[in-house]
């Protein structure tokens, strides 16, 4: 009776002989059934899960249990998988597993997987949030299998950890891109690709970062001293006419070191008689100087760059030709209004490299002078001409023509006798037999020659 009433009572109407045998052997079985039930209750109780009224199972309930045994063991399953999620929960997120009344419980199986599965959501979408950030530097080339490691062991604290080493990743991208941007086309690039490794593989840290600061710096501070030593050789180059000016900024510094070097090399080797173009650049400036030309403006252009002045020589030359004619025209001009300017416009006529654009002057100087009023009526304009200069044996050159040039304009002004008989509208001053300014045979196929090149 203790497991069936209604199985008991059919066996007590039975007339047989072997009812005490049948009896007993229901009697083992359902004991062996109760025994094994108990076991297996006490199996689960043993994993944690918590039956209603302690799981105790009593003979009369046995086929009732047996009953309900498969939906039993579906919902042991089922939380059991729960409560092992959980407590790598209560591990990892202690603070959001600090409501524990529902862990074990199996008649509140499904609150409890729905909790569980609320803290498997947010830890998915902790990890999608750490591979967006993750696939983002790894995208900029650095190595994030470490921290792809640390995200899968527990995404919360990795995000926070990749957040806060976030700005280390940003200063080591703009490292990167600077140790990229470095010229090493002379010293090689083994160093910077060696760094650029570094930065992406290992663990930042401040001290490692402002090292390689130091070292981006001081090699960008070397390359620019360099780069300003070759520009200024190359514009020393350019200024002297030695090369054509080219755009040199994107050169790197072994490019710009070959450039200054092969052209170095052609200007030896061309075959272009710089030298001997200056020489005679040099005595046709002489040739100037002993007919009274103030030539220390022409001097200096020939120091600084020769080629250049070669190549304005035809011009000079042919207004030195018309000197004559460009007397006429400024003594023509109306200087009592402006005996002061007279003086430098007499400067411009002395110097050869200044007549052309004394020449092209000569309309604006009648406009001004016309809007003026006279100064000293009395004003004698002379205008003034080239001289043979005196040639004493072993007597230097003087050392500022200008001057020289102004004290010879002074005193002709001053002692130089206007002819009365000279008709209206000639220039004022006395025109006397000159020597004829020496038309100098130019170094033309030097010239030409450096213009092709």
């Amino acid at each position: 009776r203790p497991y069936d009433d209604e199985l008991a009572d059919r066996l007590i109407t039975k007339n047989s002989d072997d009812l005490n045998d049948e009896v007993s052997a229901i009697i083992n079985n359902l004991a062996e059934r109760l025994s094994a039930l108990t076991t297996t209750i006490e199996q689960w109780k043993g994993l944690g899960i918590k039956f209603p009224k302690g799981g105790k199972v009593l003979p009369g309930d046995l086929l009732d249990w047996e009953a309900g045994l498969p939906e039993i063991e579906t919902a042991v399953e089922t939380h059991l998988r729960a409560l092992e999620r959980w407590k790598d929960f209560a591990t990892l997120w202690p603070d959001k597993c600090e409501n524990t009344s529902l862990a074990g419980r199996l008649d509140m199986t499904e609150e409890f997987v729905d909790l569980v599965d609320s803290l498997d959501q947010e830890w998915r979408e902790f990890e999608l949030e750490g591979m967006e950030i993750i696939n983002s530097w790894e995208s900029k080339g650095f190595a994030m299998d470490v921290w792809r490691s640390r995200l899968t062991e527990e995404p919360r604290s990795t995000i926070t950890w990749m957040k806060r080493e976030e700005g280390h990743y940003q200063i080591a991208e703009i490292i990167i891109q600077d140790l990229m941007a470095l010229d090493t086309s002379i010293d090689g690039e083994e160093e910077v690709i060696r760094r650029t490794a570094i930065l992406r593989e290992f663990d930042l840290n401040l001290d490692l970062l402002d090292e390689m600061r130091d070292y981006v710096d001081t090699r960008s501070r070397r390359a620019a001293r360099h780069r300003s030593m070759l520009e200024s050789d190359w514009m020393e180059m350019v200024r002297k006419g030695l090369v054509s000016d080219v755009a040199t900024a994107s050169l790197s510094l072994s490019d710009f070191e070959k450039l200054i070097a092969d052209s170095q090399t052609n200007k030896r080797g061309s075959g272009i008689p710089i030298g001997r173009l200056e020489e005679k650049i040099e005595e046709e400036i002489n040739e100037w100087y002993q007919n009274g030309f103030s030539v220390d403006s022409m001097r200096e252009m020939l120091r600084e760059n020769p080629v250049a002045l070669g190549l304005r020589l035809t011009s000079i030359r042919e207004a030195v030709s018309k000197h004559e004619q460009l007397r006429r025209r400024v003594s023509s001009l109306d200087w009592t209004r402006d005996p002061e300017l007279s003086i430098g416009v007499n400067l411009d006529l002395s110097m050869p490299d200044r007549l052309e654009s004394l020449s092209s002057r000569i309309q604006n100087l009648m406009m001004d002078l016309a809007q003026k009023k006279v100064v000293d009526p009395e004003f004698k304009f002379i205008a003034w001409r080239p001289r043979t200069r005196s040639r004493p044996i072993l007597m230097p050159i003087p050392k500022n023509s200008v001057e020289d040039a102004m004290e010879a304009i002074l005193e002709e002004m001053e002692f130089e006798i206007e002819d009365d008989n000279e008709e209206i509208g000639e220039p004022v001053g006395i025109e006397v037999d000159e020597e004829p300014v020496p038309i100098i045979e130019p170094a033309t196929s030097e010239i030409s020659e450096l213009q092709v090149k």
